[in-house]
Parts: C-alpha cells; structure tokens; sequence
C-alpha cells in the first residue's frame, strides 16, 4: 500500500496486531525526560543512592515509558494511513521497571471499535504491551483514539484545489480537502514527504469542532 493511501475505521479490524520497531532506553533519555517533565525524582537522577534501592540503579520515569511506547507504534510500518483525528485517553498499568539498556518494544492489539455520536466518527481501543529484551512486560494497558470514516474523510470542500502548494513551505501540498461529517468544520490534509499531516486551519478556515 502506498504510504500516502489511508487506512479508515471500516478498515480497522478487532484482533490486528501490529509490532512495533525495538528501541534502546538511554541515561540521556532520562535525564532528558527530567528535564521536560521537571521530575528529577532522586530514582530517575541519583546514581549513587540508587545503588542501596531495591532495584539498585536508575530506573526510567514510568511516563517515559509510555511516552516512547506511543512514539514506538508511530514508526510501525503502516501507522501513518491511519486516518486517526484524535488521542481520546489511555488507562495504564506499570509492571516492572524500565532500565538504563533495557531495548524494549510494543505490541499492539485492536481490542475493540465503536461508531461515536458524531455521524463520521469511530472510536478504536487498542491493548498495548511494552516488552523489553528479556521478554518480560514492563508496562501495559489500553489507549483510545478517533478515526475518520472513509466517507465523510473524502467528502468535498470547495475553494481549495488539490496539489496547491503555500508559498514559504515548498514541501506541502493539499492532497485532499475534507468535511468530516455535517455541522463539524473543515480542514486540510497536506501530503509531505513522511505521509500526511492534518492541518487544523488553512486559508482562514475555522479549527475542526469535534
């Protein structure tokens, strides 16, 4: 499938599974999160006292866990078709520790789907697993997201015209123009050179009402 052709949520199917690329969790990585999230919790950041804790060195911010898992199943091959308008919440379990050289991955299971109030709109709930190189889960649980009927994603807007290219931003394009179902607001999808990005206002036109 062309990386830029779109997987909608008639093509999500219960039971996909999908694994994600493996990536190695680095000190850098935590003293990095440290930093963003300002938790320098003496069991992120303090190697020597560490040393007497019962895992007996730093151990990655369970959030950074999560955080790398969602950029993880992102790189999976096939995750930019996804048609996805929104991250709705996660309920999520921390099971083991995370290490400094620990290489872990994820798997991901669609668990279930439903259509939403919003003519247009499904919800897809997937079962996440991080695993690490030993095989043991360090953390696991659900995350929930908004995906685009096939449609409505393709329904019309007048006034923009496909492949218009934006002074200042030679490698956008419009690949198509979108009403996401009636009485919600339009918006644009720009197709770059890593798959497609949407774009909640173009040309004046008012941010998505979801």
């Amino acid at each position: 499938m062309n990386p830029t052709d779109g997987r909608y949520y008639e093509d999500v199917e219960v039971g996909e599974e999908v694994v994600s690329p493996a990536r190695t969790v680095t000190e850098t990585d935590i003293v990095n999160f440290a930093g963003l999230s300002g938790d320098f919790n003496v069991i992120h950041t303090n190697a020597e006292l560490t040393k007497s804790m019962p895992f007996g060195q730093r151990i990655a911010h369970g959030l950074l866990g999560l955080t790398i898992a969602s950029g993880l199943v992102a790189r999976t091959p096939g995750a930019e078709q996804l048609r996805l308008v929104a991250f709705l919440g996660t309920t999520w379990d921390i099971r083991k520790p995370i290490l400094i050289g620990d290489t872990i991955h994820v798997i991901e299971t669609v668990a279930s789907k439903r259509e939403t109030s919003k003519p247009g709109l499904g919800i897809v709930i997937f079962d996440a697993k991080v695993i690490n190189q030993r095989g043991e889960v360090c953390q696991e649980g659900q995350w929930m997201e908004t995906h685009v009927h096939d449609a409505q994603f393709h329904a019309r807007l007048p006034g923009v015209i496909d492949g218009e290219t934006f002074p200042g931003h030679p490698h956008a394009a419009v690949r198509s123009c979108t009403g996401l179902a009636e009485g919600c607001s339009a918006h644009a999808h720009f197709l770059f050179g890593w798959g497609t990005l949407a774009v909640e206002s173009a040309r004046g036109l008012p941010r998505p009402a979801f």
